[in-house]
C-alpha cells in the first residue's frame, strides 16, 4: 500500500549540508544540535566546538565522537565502515542512540575514501611520481560510486544528518560565471545538493570588533543554498536556536 503524504511530517529529522569556508563556524553550529550527538571526525578539529562549548559540561558529556584521519598505521575508511554498520544495527534494532549525526568533513572524508581505494584496488594503471601515486579516472569512478552508496546509508540513519563541506570556487569556461559550491571531487560537488533538503553556505560578517556568523539558506547567482522549512529568512543566523525558531 502507497505511503500518505498527510502522514509525513518533515519537521522529525533533517537532512542538512553545510558548506563554506574554514573559520566559519560549521562544526559549532552542528554540534549546537539538540544531543546526544554524534561526529564523525574527518578533519581533527573537533577540538573548536570543544572549546566554544567549555562552559556547557552537560552538552559536551553528551557528544561522543571518533577522530578518522590518515595515520601511518591507520585504517580510517575501515572504522568509518565500521561504525557506520554498527549503526545501521543499532537502527534496525530500533536502539539509534543519538539525535544527531555529524560528519566534519565531507572534503577530507573524500581524501580518506580516496587513500583506501588507491591501496585496495591494486590492479588499476596509474601515474606515480617520486613522493606519491596519482589517481586514475578509473579511482573517481569508483570513489564517486561508493560515496554515493555511503551517503544514502547516513541519510537513512534515525536522526538529525549535518555534513559539513569547505567551498570551493571554479569558473564556468562556457558562460564565465563564477560558481561556488561544496568542495568534492568530479561529479559530486553538484550530487551534494540534490540528496540534501537543507543547503546552506556559512560566512561572516565584521561588525566593528565584532564577528557575526550567517547561513544563506536561499540560492543566488554565486551561491547554492536551498530550504523546505516554511518561513525561513534568507540569511540566518548560523546557531541551533536560529534554525529551530522555525
Amino acid at each position: 500500500m502507497s505511503n500518505k503524504l498527510s502522514e509525513l511530517n518533515p519537521a522529525i529529522r533533517r537532512k542538512i549540508l553545510v558548506y563554506g569556508d574554514s573559520g566559519t563556524g560549521k562544526t559549532v553550529f552542528a554540534l549546537g544540535f539538540k544531543p546526544p550527538l554524534y561526529c564523525f571526525d574527518f578533519d581533527g578539529k573537533i577540538s573548536s566546538g570543544a572549546a566554544f562549548y567549555t562552559g556547557d559540561k552537560e552538552r559536551l558529556a553528551n557528544i561522543d565522537y571518533d577522530v578518522f584521519t590518515s595515520g601511518t598505521h591507520d585504517q580510517p575508511a575501515q572504522r568509518f565502515e565500521a561504525k557506520l554498520r554498527e549503526f545501521e544495527k543499532q537502527a534496525q534494532e530500533g536502539a539509534f542512540p543519538y539525535k544527531a549525526v555529524i560528519l566534519d568533513s565531507f572534503t577530507t572524508f573524500n581524501d580518506v575514501m580516496m587513500k583506501d581505494i588507491l591501496l585496495t584496488n591494486p590492479a588499476v594503471q596509474r601515474t606515480r611520481s617520486p613522493t606519491a601515486v596519482i589517481p586514475a579516472m578509473l579511482d573517481y569512478r569508483i570513489q564517486n560510486i561508493h560515496v554515493k552508496n555511503i551517503l544514502n546509508r547516513l541519510l537513512a540513519l534515525p536522526a538529525n544528518i549535518i555534513v559539513l563541506a569547505h567551498i570551493k570556487t571554479e569558473k564556468d569556461e562556457l558562460t564565465g560565471r563564477i560558481l561556488n559550491m561544496p568542495n568534492a571531487p568530479g561529479g559530486l560537488s553538484v550530487y551534494l545538493p540534490v540528496v540534501f533538503e537543507e543547503v546552506y553556505h556559512t560566512y561572516v560578517e565584521a561588525k566593528g570588533t565584532e564577528r557575526v556568523y550567517l547561513a544563506q539558506t536561499q540560492a543566488d547567482a554565486q551561491f547554492i543554498a536551498r530550504s523546505q522549512i516554511k518561513g525561513i529568512a534568507p540569511v540566518i543566523k548560523l546557531n541551533y536556536e536560529s534554525l529551530n525558531a522555525k
